[in-house]
């Protein structure tokens, strides 16, 4: 008769990370005589995001949608994601406002530690005077800070609406956090 022994080692949660091995792991030992199986789980590394505000030349006039609200809204549901509060503080003096390009990003990673910056840029394509009417573009940079690499999002919209805006990024979610994680 076979004895199993089953021992959970370490089992953080159920995400998985795209080109990872599998999280379990068997071995058997029978060196005493005995036969047991080992399970093993690796731990699994949740990826850190931090999102930049808006690269919008329009942001002083105070009319622009709150783009980086609305994708820290979107990257928060997922589980296997650590989305950073924006650090104010810690980059007090740093330039990181109108960032849309991964060289920009040095002054703040030497500051903050994160494995993602997502970067957004808006641009005004009709002003119709009120707020909720305007119509913006927007495209999305995903910057790899371990690897120095930076992709162009397949999320990017054209003349929405703030609304419309808050609304494509939800349902462009699952698009954008996938492209998140395979960033590399």
């Amino acid at each position: 008769m076979k004895t199993y022994l089953i021992i959970p080692l370490i089992y953080l949660t159920a995400c998985t990370n795209t080109g990872q091995p599998s999280n379990k792991g068997t071995s058997t030992d029978n060196s005493n005589g005995s036969n047991f199986t080992t399970v093993t789980y690796q731990e699994v590394v949740k990826l850190s995001v931090l999102v930049l505000p808006p690269y919008d030349e329009m942001a002083n006039e105070g009319i622009s949608p709150d783009v980086q609200k609305f994708l820290e809204l979107v990257i928060s549901q997922d589980t296997c994601l650590t989305l950073l509060k924006f650090p104010l503080v810690k980059l007090m003096g740093v330039p990181y406002q109108m960032i849309f390009d991964r060289k920009y990003c040095k002054p703040v990673i030497e500051k903050v530690k994160t494995d993602i910056i997502v970067m957004s840029k808006l641009d005004l394509v009709s002003r119709t005077g009120s707020m909720i009417t305007c119509k913006w573009d927007l495209h999305l940079r995903i910057y790899n800070t371990n690897i120095d690499n930076q992709i162009n999002s397949k999320v990017s919209a054209n003349n929405l609406t703030i609304d419309e805006l808050k609304d494509f990024l939800t349902s462009k979610r699952d698009q954008l956090i996938l492209e998140i994680k395979n960033n590399h």
